[in-house]
Parts: C-alpha cells; sequence; structure tokens
C-alpha cells in the first residue's frame, strides 16, 4: 500500500516505504549518503501541502523518519524549506497530519 501511494504521487517507491517504515536506523552511512539522492525532494514540500490528509501525514512521516537517525538531510531540509512547512503544519486540521508533523519537527530539533 505504501509504495502504491508513494510511486503514484511521484516518490520513489521502495526508499519512501522505507523511510516512511522509520528503517533509516539500520541504515549504513554510505547507503544514507546514497539515499540522498534518491529521495526526490523538490516533490516533498508540495506533497506536506498536498490537499489529501493522509498525503500530508506520510510526506511529514517520511521528513521525521530521515532527521531521526541522522544529520545526513538537514541541508535538504533548509534548501527546500521543508521545517517552515511542518511547523504550518502543526495548525492542520487532520489529527495525524498535525501529530507527523510534531514528529518531524522534534526529531529535527533532537538530532540536528
Amino acid at each position: 500500500m505504501h509504495a502504491t501511494r508513494s510511486f503514484r504521487y511521484g516518490l520513489v517507491p521502495c526508499i519512501t516505504c522505507w523511510l516512511s517504515l522509520g528503517v533509516t536506523n539500520s541504515l549504513k552511512t554510505s547507503q544514507r549518503a546514497s539515499l540522498k539522492t534518491c529521495v526526490s525532494w523538490t516533490q516533498l514540500p508540495p506533497l506536506l501541502e498536498h490537499e489529501d490528509a493522509q498525503v500530508r501525514a506520510r510526506a511529514a512521516n517520511l521528513v521525521g523518519n530521515l532527521a531521526r537517525h541522522s544529520a545526513d538531510f538537514y541541508a535538504a531540509f533548509s534548501e527546500h524549506r521543508l521545517l517552515p512547512r511542518l511547523i504550518d503544519m502543526c495548525a492542520d486540521p487532520d489529527a495525524s497530519a498535525r501529530k507527523f508533523a510534531c514528529f518531524a519537527i522534534g526529531n529535527a530539533g533532537a538530532h540536528g
């Protein structure tokens, strides 16, 4: 299910599934480095503002899992202005989107 939804919205399906499930903690530094080029950074900001609340929540969860175990992705977070979007999501009408936005912000703050 994750792969289908992710693929439909243009993200690399397997990478997105792994990251949204929190697999980043088992990846080696070299594997994380190759993920930086696989994640479609330009597509994440629109997904955080998507009309479908589940898409917003999953995109925020992806960012949270990227931030969870490594600071390797923080330059991309900054370049694509993901944190301001996540801060705005804290007022999202959907509880799941709010929860994962807070998860992402917390991980970025704790590990960055």
